[in-house]
């Protein structure tokens, strides 16, 4: 498995390359492919060794909020409603440790609306496949 800074680099790499290809009109529809295919397999490989040790309730939230983001997410937003507040407090407590690295931003707070409380997660575009930003990212330095 790759570490994420070797990842990084990579997804990097390729968003260089796509700049490059569109600057200079040509297609980039191959090196899409190849970067949401890194991160596709790249994450699953993430996800796979996260489920190993997801083994209380808050880690498994964790587990759950991560596995959403990889592979239903395209925005990189991944909520949980739980109703237990303990159990809120103990993943808003272990989240940025389990998770920080994918993590752009992390709310937890109650929902009058679900009437439970909300663990509610961005997850860097990085992580999501197929993530709705990456024609825009491309641009970025």
């Amino acid at each position: 498995m790759m570490t994420l800074k070797e990842y990084t680099n990579k997804l990097d790499r390729l968003r260089k390359l796509m700049r490059y290809r569109v600057e200079s009109g040509q297609d980039y529809d191959d090196l899409y492919e190849k970067y949401t295919n890194t991160q596709f397999n790249y994450m699953n490989e993430v996800l796979e060794e996260y489920r190993k040790t997801a083994n209380t309730p808050e880690k498994q939230v964790c587990y759950e909020l991560l596995e959403y983001a990889v592979e239903r997410s395209e925005t990189g937003n991944s909520i949980q409603y739980l109703e237990d507040e303990d159990l809120a407090n103990k993943v808003d407590n272990i989240i940025y440790d389990e998770l920080g690295d994918y993590l752009l931003d992390v709310e937890t707070y109650y929902d009058r609306y679900e009437k439970a409380w909300a663990i509610d997660c961005m997850f860097g575009g990085y992580f999501v496949p197929y993530w709705d930003g990456i024609e825009e990212s491309i641009w970025d330095k």
